[in-house]
């Protein structure tokens, strides 16, 4: 064996007690990015050609490497900290190792290097595509749309074109409501109920979890004010239907601002992620369903980061966690009608969370029914 081949031989042997020594999450991390550092290296030769890529596959590019580099940073900083871990693990019991590992490993994802702004949706190329190109015109694109007979199955609208003309008329509903029934399945199943309503005065969000944790929040804002009433609840009780209903107490009032800072949106967002041509992993290959009933279907996977730069903060609060969750996949199926009316979101998300200094995977699943102009 050459002496190069001995060398390449002990950095390999090296890898590997490294990757059993770190975490599930590292390890997939190092095999992705490490890994093949010695697979090009093989295939050096055998590179192709770089083709002319479109700008909105250079800005995906850009923002994987931002996503990488933040990672490779803490990859060394997990590695740093399984060190002391088994320090701690060695000379003072595995207990204060665990809490450590669980205190500096809380997640894999600062939120806060993300410019919200940039993941936002463009709605004005959608209209375009109804033949609307005045702005003042938006609100009558129904009327237009049919007038020129295009439809939720037309090929000149994508799936995010749907979304963008369903959320769009939601968010002038002189009325609505969308209630949520779900769960959460990890450690100890979590059964949870969503409802949020506007009477056209008044916006309420409701948001219970009950399982081996009890949370319960009620938030209300009068249309025309500015100024949030965060209320907690106690005695939950649960319905046959999967409903929830609590006694509620005031517990503070804040402004609209800090109730974004909060939660991440505002109280009258009907979907709390960003659905944006930067937030949907399968656009170029969504397929809009028929359903035969009047109402159309289609399945969002959405980027675990991009998409919910505002929306972590609901499921820290919501969930009661010490640290912000890190997802891993997002998937919706949005039903929308003939008229672009959302009927319901079908959501799936798989993510890590943080609780009682302990880490967690979670899968929650919630079914959201929404009516409009009621």
């Amino acid at each position: 064996m050459t002496k190069k081949k001995i060398v390449f031989s002990s950095l390999i042997k090296q890898i590997d007690k490294t990757m059993v020594l770190a975490s599930k999450e590292s390890q997939s991390f190092y095999v992705e990015n490490y890994g093949l550092i010695f697979h090009a290296y093989n295939l050096k030769s055998k590179y192709l050609k770089r083709k002319r890529l479109s700008k909105r596959e250079i800005s995906r590019l850009e923002n994987q490497r931002k996503e990488k580099e933040y990672q490779k940073g803490t990859f060394k900083k997990n590695m740093r900290a399984l060190a002391i871990l088994l320090v701690f693990g060695i000379f003072t019991g595995s207990g204060l190792g665990v809490w450590y590992f669980n205190s500096v490993l809380k997640s894999n994802v600062n939120y806060l290097q993300y410019n919200v702004e940039e993941y936002l949706p463009e709605y004005n190329s959608t209209f375009v595509k109804l033949g609307i190109r005045n702005e003042s015109d938006w609100d009558s694109f129904v009327e237009v749309a049919k007038q020129n007979q295009i439809t939720p199955l037309s090929s000149s609208l994508n799936a995010l074109d749907n979304y963008l003309l369903a959320l769009y008329n939601a968010e002038r509903a002189t009325s609505y409501s969308a209630i949520g029934i779900g769960n959460v399945a990890t450690i100890a199943s979590q059964d949870v109920y969503s409802a949020k309503y506007f009477d056209g005065n008044t916006y309420s969000f409701e948001s219970i979890s009950v399982g081996i944790l009890q949370v319960a929040t009620k938030d209300e804002m009068d249309a025309n004010s500015n100024m949030v009433t965060i209320s907690n609840g106690s005695s939950v009780k649960q319905n046959e239907n999967g409903s929830m209903s609590a006694n509620w107490q005031e517990s503070e009032r804040i402004t609209s601002q800090q109730y974004k800072e909060l939660t991440g949106n505002h109280l009258n967002t009907i979907n709390p992620y960003i659905i944006s041509e930067q937030t949907i992993l399968n656009l170029d290959s969504v397929q809009i369903v028929d359903n035969g009933d009047g109402t159309y279907s289609f399945t969002l996977e959405l980027h675990p980061i991009y998409s919910v730069l505002n929306y972590y903060k609901q499921v820290k609060r919501s969930g009661a966690l010490e640290a912000d969750p890190t997802f891993t996949s997002i998937t919706q199926i949005v039903t929308i009608d003939q008229n672009w009316n959302f009927v319901s979101f079908d959501t799936t998300e798989n993510y890590t969370a943080v609780k009682f200094s302990m880490g967690a995977k979670c899968t929650g699943n919630l079914y959201t029914e929404l009516e409009f102009n009621i």
